[in-house]
């Protein structure tokens, strides 16, 4: 059989930025005939909505390079003219400012779109901004990242104070404005792979699963070696398999969404490109196999791209998603009841003592076969952990179904469920005790009391020091973890939220309040802040690893703790792990009132 190239890969390619033929990054450049499936992101609807809405003046999306503001741009131009693709993108790009509305259906006004306010100097940007707010007759959607919006609407005020309200208030507590004469819908809280559907598993399953574009590979003489063709059949397979394989890789992005990584649309189209193809081609391929070294192809396989090939600095760079991925590399993480059943499956598959391994003797002989029959053990155990966290065949025969616990997280249960809907109350009171413990062991608070959690005061704080002087504290039972989302309901009115439904939504972190009815802020954290508080009520958290997470939460505590410091007359102190008081008596004399 003949090799084949197919026209998919090549497409595929262009979305890898580590060389100069990488056009498809950029909705400008994309070649839609190659291009993924239309993708309904929430935002085009929420978008549409606030167009139609005679309240609104101005529609304005931030957010980082990448999230899709240009693409979704051309989508409401071409509902607007019938226009393709390709004449949309054109359009936008000869009428930068929108001098040219266009009729959208449903709204009743015309529509000015303008795609990009960075394409302007800042006083001219900021004049655009006021002439839409001024037309009465028109309704604007406008296109800015969050950096350059900042600059213009904090240099010029006026008229645009409210946009930059707007956007601290969308952080705060996810308002959008929708309704009123301004909307800002920030993409930075937009996600690739929420639990329900998604851009990442519309990619895996419509782009990569597309059986019709890889006809061509079954004629292929490279087929059986091919890692492009395998990685594709890995992803894309029916049944259980393959199921099991994209939720493990859309945990895997989850979980770095929820410990602080922004993903946007434009790093998802990479990172798959990246993990089908290896960066390479059909030609490529070809001419490894042509070269009879097939297992050279071996290092293309998708669980070595995911967590083990070496970039460049430039390459990681363009793919920052990936250095978070590999943080939870499960191929690291030895788990007993998983390396045991790994262990008894190679053996019985001739893996162990593999004569190969010892230059044709049946086992080490030498110091040096010793060296190398470890490090052959230590790397076929690592494939193997990463094979079974993604297929997962163990989960049915001995409910081992937590992936979680095999890529180093030990409280993402607890994490989950503080965002769940269905709360059980008693877990949640388990969670939060667990948690004001580890808040204490942060601060270096050593006491045997659990009915509150104290706040160190900062002008005494010292590192090691068994004995802690208290600025305030709070009972337990006031205490209540929230998730993002939930938090935002019930702090706000009904515009507080509108974010999680203008953008794919999931939660990447939780709230620590005081009190339920009308709960206050205390700390807010992503997961592997979480995960660190947690671990630290346990003893089995690293200071030095999470030096950045403890600096950060200790900052936010003390802030607390000198909000509501008391008073000068009497002084709380810990020691010897029981909490006593300090008290200045009308005599001055000094008394010390000890024990709970």
């Amino acid at each position: 059989m003949p090799y084949k190239s197919l026209s998919l890969v090549r497409a595929m390619g262009r979305y890898i930025p580590f060389d100069a033929d990488s056009g498809n990054l950029y909705e400008e450049h994309v070649s839609h005939d190659d291009a993924p499936a239309p993708y309904e992101t929430k935002t085009l609807a929420f978008v549409l909505e606030a167009l139609a809405n005679p309240s609104t003046s101005l529609v304005v999306l931030t957010g980082d390079a990448g999230h899709g503001k240009t693409h979704l741009c051309r989508r409401v131009i071409q509902m607007g003219d019938g226009s393709e693709p390709a004449e949309a993108l054109l359009r936008m790009e000869r009428d930068l400012e929108g001098r040219t509305p266009i009729d959208l259906p449903g709204v009743g006004r015309e529509v000015r779109v303008i795609k990009d306010l960075s394409e302007f100097p800042e006083e001219r940007g900021s004049q655009l901004l006021v002439s839409i707010l001024e037309d009465q007759d028109t309704v604007g959607l406008v296109c800015a990242n969050e950096g350059i919006l900042r600059s213009i609407t904090a240099r010029h005020g006026g008229v645009l104070t409210p946009v930059l309200q707007l956007l601290e208030d969308g952080i705060r507590s996810g308002v959008t404005g929708l309704g009123s004469p301004i909307c800002v819908v920030n993409l930075n809280f937009q996600s690739a792979a929420p639990e329900e559907s998604g851009f990442l598993r519309h990619l895996l399953e419509g782009w990569v699963g597309d059986g019709r574009r890889w006809t061509a590979c079954k004629e292929c003489t490279a087929r059986p070696d091919c890692p492009i063709y395998r990685n594709k059949e890995l992803v894309a397979s029916d049944g259980k398999k393959g199921e099991r394989v994209r939720a493990g890789l859309l945990q895997l992005v989850r979980i770095a969404e929820q410990s602080g990584h922004v993903l946007t649309f434009r790093e998802a189209l990479i990172l798959v490109s990246y993990l089908i193809t290896g960066d390479l081609n059909c030609e490529d391929v070809a001419e490894i196999h042509v070269s009879s070294k097939p297992r050279r192809l071996a290092q293309y396989h998708l669980e070595t791209l995911a967590f083990e090939r070496e970039l460049s600095d430039a390459q990681a760079a363009q793919l920052p998603i990936l250095a978070r991925i590999r943080r939870y590399d499960p191929g690291l993480i030895p788990l007993r009841r998983i390396d045991e059943r790994m262990i008894d499956a190679m053996e019985e598959e001739g893996v162990l003592g593999n004569d190969a391994w010892f230059g044709g003797a049946s086992s080490a002989q030498t110091r040096s076969q010793r060296k190398s029959e470890a490090l052959q053990l230590r790397d076929e155990s690592r494939a193997r952990r990463r094979s079974l966290y993604l297929s997962d065949p163990l989960a049915g025969r001995d409910g081992v179904n937590d992936r979680t616990s095999r890529l180093g997280l030990q409280h993402y249960g607890a994490f989950a469920h503080i965002q769940g809907d269905n709360e059980d109350p008693a877990a949640m009171r388990r969670i939060v005790e667990k948690f004001v413990k580890g808040l204490h062991v942060i601060q270096g608070v050593r006491i045997r009391d659990r009915s509150a959690l104290y706040f160190v005061d900062p002008a005494f704080s010292r590192s090691g020091s068994s004995t802690s002087v208290i600025a305030f504290q709070l009972p337990k039972n006031h205490l209540w973890l929230y998730g993002l989302h939930e938090f935002w309901e019930a702090v706000g009115s009904s515009a507080s939220a509108e974010m999680t439904r203008a953008v794919d939504w999931v939660d990447r972190q939780v709230v620590l309040c005081s009190g339920r009815d009308e709960p206050e802020e205390l700390v807010r954290l992503d997961l592997l802040q979480f995960e660190f508080v947690m671990r630290a009520s346990d003893g089995s958290a690293f200071p030095s690893f999470h030096a950045a997470d403890r600096r950060r939460i200790l900052s936010r505590l003390a802030s607390i703790a000198e909000e509501h410091s008391g008073s000068a007359e009497e002084i709380k102190f810990v020691t010897g792990g029981h909490l006593k008081r300090l008290v200045v008596e009308q005599d001055d004399s000094i008394e010390v009132y000890g024990g709970l």
